[in-house]
């Protein structure tokens, strides 16, 4: 082994590992004695790759690997490679540009800043962005994904995954199996793909999410705004009323209407439109159902005469095809009310 290392340009002197990078220049990395959980930390752009439970990099772009144990990985700033192979690791990327790996086991990988790749492998992982444009992926097992600030690409993969937007423009797939996808803040677009899947689209009313629930089963709850296709499937569409409503401002003057829902694919005989109301303080809202003139095949929804959603589909829509529903009622759905008087949505 002495031999072998030598060769390779390793050794260890007094507790450190010194990795000859080819150069006149060791580089070191802080190693323990083995007593306790082992540590590594390295010195420089180098690779580092460890039965340890402990790796912690530099301000330089390192390489750090985890062994067969539950390790901690610490890319700090760099545009960082961390792998954490088997194990149930904790993998953090730092600050830069940086790639992240699981691995085998239940991971958690957290990019930190700089615009992230994380990628789960297998075992049920935790992946989170956080800060910039990240990439995440979770493969395989029942993973949850949470891109964090800035406009994020993530993808469920084979399981039932969580997966959430939160701030920014993100695109959310959840690929294979029951997943549940939530898109939070920002213009988010929303893609259930197999199995009966729940989607949740935009939380400010500002702007307007895609939402295509895919093949399977599947509940959309969809705002003001929102553009939805159902796609294949028996599908639940969930409205909240309170979103059309027409308001009086400080000054006794009329808000603007929102935007309505455009909803495609949409069939009468197999999906099922619901429009949920708060049962308290206020009466069961009037829904109609009336033929656009100026474009044929679709059919506008109004709440109380206010215009919700554009419905166009294979079938003839009217309004005793659409279910109304109180919050509580409306649990059978699974969907809840954010906060007492608050009168937003969510899908549980």
């Amino acid at each position: 082994m002495l031999m072998l290392a030598a060769m390779l340009g390793i050794a260890a002197v007094g507790g450190i590992l010194l990795i000859d990078e080819g150069d006149d220049d060791p580089d070191t990395s802080d190693v323990n004695d083995g007593s306790d959980d082992d540590a590594a930390k390295s010195s420089g752009s180098e690779t580092v790759s460890l039965d340890a439970f402990v790796s912690t990099g530099t301000a330089a772009s390192d390489q750090l690997g985890g062994g067969d144990a539950d390790d901690l990985l610490q890319g700090l700033a760099g545009h960082d490679q961390l792998n954490g192979y088997a194990g149930d690791d904790s993998v953090q990327g730092g600050d830069g540009n940086d790639s992240l790996h699981g691995g085998e086991g239940s991971d958690t990988l957290q990019g930190d800043d700089g615009d992230d790749l994380l990628h789960g492998a297998y075992g049920d992982d935790l992946l989170a962005g956080n800060n910039n444009d990240d990439r995440l992926f979770g493969h395989l097992g029942e993973d949850t994904l949470d891109g964090g600030a800035g406009d994020d690409h993530a993808h469920g993969g084979q399981g039932n995954d969580t997966l959430v937007g939160a701030d920014g423009r993100d695109a959310l797939h959840g690929n294979d199996d029951d997943d549940h996808l939530t898109g939070g803040q920002g213009q988010d677009t929303l893609f259930g793909g197999t199995g009966n899947d729940r989607l949740v689209g935009n939380d400010d009313g500002d702007t307007a999410d895609y939402l295509n629930g895919g093949e399977g089963n599947d509940t959309i709850l969809a705002g003001a705004g929102d553009i939805v296709t159902t796609g294949a499937g028996a599908d639940s569409i969930l409205v909240g009323a309170g979103d059309f409503y027409v308001s009086e401002d400080a000054n006794g003057d009329s808000t603007d209407p929102t935007a309505p829902i455009d909803l495609s694919d949409f069939n009468s005989n197999e999906d099922q439109l619901v429009v949920i109301w708060e049962k308290f303080g206020s009466d069961t809202p009037i829904v109609d159902v009336s033929s656009n003139p100026n474009t044929p095949g679709e059919h506008i929804v109004t709440i109380d005469g206010e215009e919700a959603l554009r419905v166009t589909g294979p079938a003839e829509l009217a309004a005793s095809d659409i279910l109304v529903v109180d919050q509580e009622a409306a649990a059978r759905f699974g969907v809840m009310a954010k906060e007492a008087g608050s009168g937003g949505l969510t899908l549980g």
